[in-house]
């Protein structure tokens, strides 16, 4: 007797939706919790203010973190462009073993 399973694909997008959904839930509330009134965050709204981002410009570590961040993005976006570019190149141009298993 051989055990076989039907794939169902219910199931798998169930479990996509609700996996997207544990991934960007959080995303979404975050900035409607920001601009509430309350300390807390909590439903419905107490009000809307904008009160929590009045000290933003005004912290040294977050200005820090954020030309780090901003110095990190860019030099990776810059190191990996040169790195494709270099290895397109040597894929069209040259013959090597395991050439074929990239294209």
């Amino acid at each position: 007797m051989t055990a076989t399973r039907r794939f169902r694909p219910g199931w798998l997008s169930s479990y996509a939706t609700l996996y997207v959904l544990f991934l960007y839930l959080p995303v979404i509330f975050l900035p409607i919790f920001s601009i509430n009134t309350a300390a807390t965050p909590k439903f419905p709204l107490s009000g809307v203010t904008l009160h929590w981002y009045e000290d933003l410009p005004k912290t040294p570590a977050l200005i820090d973190a954020t030309w780090n961040s901003l110095i990190v993005g860019v030099s990776a976006s810059i190191l990996s462009t040169v790195l494709g570019i270099l290895a397109a190149r040597s894929i069209t141009r040259y013959r090597y073993p395991g050439r074929r298993a990239i294209n």
